[in-house]
């Protein structure tokens, strides 16, 4: 089960259930059960994924566009390549003032590397 401080976290930037939610990077799917149980229609996808999470990459991922309310990214968009273009994808897969959830790195240990995958990966 994920920590509870992260499901309060991504449950209060979401929008109500039931809304239709991709987890990008969802590993062993507890995040995306945990949204489940609590009412949002979850999508979970994670190129290293079992089920019931599908094994697929984000920018290999296909949906109808703009077929989901939010996404969210726990500690997985520093794993995502290209990011760039993988990121685009997304874009299409949200419908129009959809959110993104990110919860990337522990603010403690933000160093110089982490700050310079930041630029780079958002400055595209």
């Amino acid at each position: 089960m994920p920590e509870p401080d992260v499901v309060a976290y991504v449950r209060a930037a979401l929008p109500g259930p039931p809304a239709r939610v991709l987890e990008v990077g969802a590993g062993d799917g507890s995040l995306a059960a945990a949204l489940r149980s609590a009412g949002y229609e979850v999508v979970a996808i994670d190129p290293a994924g079992e089920e019931p999470v599908l094994p697929v990459a984000l920018m290999d991922y296909e949906a109808p566009p703009r077929s989901f309310d939010a996404a969210v990214a726990v500690v997985s968009l520093h794993h995502v390549v290209p990011l760039g273009r993988s990121l685009r994808a997304l874009a299409g897969l949200l419908k129009r003032g959809a959110l993104l959830v990110v919860d990337e790195f522990d603010g403690w240990a933000y160093d110089e590397r982490t700050a310079a995958w930041v630029v780079l990966a958002f400055r595209r």
